[in-house]
Parts: C-alpha cells; sequence; structure tokens
C-alpha cells in the first residue's frame, strides 16, 4: 500500500503512526537549506538588530502570518504525546496539525535565539538542531512531534531574559 501525502514532502506509513520521506533523496523540509541548518536560524543572526521593515518575510509579523495560539498547540501536543487517536486518518491529521506548528513556531525560535542568554540560547539551539535533523529523518512518530512542539512553544513563549537586539547584533548570539 502507498503512503499517504501529508501537507508537505512528509508521508505516513500505514502500518505504523511514523512519518516517513516521501520525497528523492537529497530532498529537504521547506525551512531547511542544503546543509541542514535552519535557513531562518541563519537569516535570524545574518539580520539581528535590523528594523522590522529590512527584515527577510520569514522574520516580519504581517498579516498573513497570524500569532501563535498557544491553547491550541498545546491541545495537539498533548493529544500526540498522551491520547494518540486509534485511526489512521486522525493520526495523520494531528502529524499534519503539529508539523504546521512546527514549522510556524522554528523562524519564531529562530528570531529570539541571538537575543537569548546563557542556557536558555543553548537549549533553544538544540532544540531547532533536533528539530531540523529529525524532520530530515524517515521515520518520526507522533509522540517525538509532540515532545519537540512542546518544546518549541515553551522556549518560544518563555525565552527568559533577552537582550537588546542592537547589543546581540555586536556581541553576537
Amino acid at each position: 500500500m502507498e503512503p499517504i501525502q501529508l501537507g508537505w514532502p512528509l508521508a505516513l506509513d500505514h502500518r505504523r503512526d511514523t512519518p516517513s520521506w516521501s520525497e528523492p533523496a537529497g530532498t529537504s523540509h521547506p525551512l531547511l537549506d542544503g546543509t541542514g541548518v535552519g535557513r531562518c536560524l541563519t537569516q535570524a543572526v545574518n539580520i539581528c538588530g535590523r528594523p522590522s521593515d529590512e527584515r527577510p518575510p520569514c522574520q516580519q509579523r504581517t498579516s498573513s502570518r497570524p500569532p501563535i495560539d498557544a491553547t491550541t498547540i498545546r491541545q495537539a501536543y498533548d493529544t500526540a504525546m498522551w491520547y494518540p487517536p486509534a485511526e489512521e486518518a486522525d493520526r495523520m491529521l494531528l502529524a499534519d496539525q503539529l508539523l504546521g506548528h512546527m514549522e510556524h513556531l522554528l523562524p519564531e525560535l529562530a528570531a529570539l535565539v541571538p537575543r537569548m542568554q546563557g542556557a536558555k540560547q543553548g537549549i533553544a539551539q538544540r532544540v531547532i538542531t533536533t528539530t531540523t535533523e529529525m524532520l530530515k529523518t524517515n521515520g518520526v512518530s507522533l509522540h517525538e512531534l509532540g515532545t519537540l512542539c512542546r518544546a518549541l512553544l515553551t522556549l518560544v513563549k518563555h525565552p527568559g531574559p533577552l537582550r537588546d537586539a542592537d547589543r546581540s547584533a555586536t556581541t553576537g548570539p
């Protein structure tokens, strides 16, 4: 049986709740560049301190990019981690929903990383790296998606003390 195609190059194997890449080797998730480093993280580091109107589209707040709905994201990752659906169609829908939330949260966190301080900055960098690496693997369970989505949301909502944009541009991350 063919894997079912989800919202972007990710498929769900019918025999398990583990999504897998369905595109040919060498393709990657839209948030990744060829080196496996998140484009948005790289851009966030490069543009830190610029006025928001000079930032690339992934860093700008626009009407087409809604604010983060933490309640909806929490419900999705709680369901994935603690109450995974029994029906395959529901698991696929939940996986697609979590991936959409992660796609929304990754650039938000990447924009905060240069301004974060101490251990929180290191944790945020690790979460971004783990998330981007996981998105390139052949198998990702709903529980793993939920866990990383929870980590992304927690770091975006509670980044700790932030440096001024001007200061972080001169001192680096």
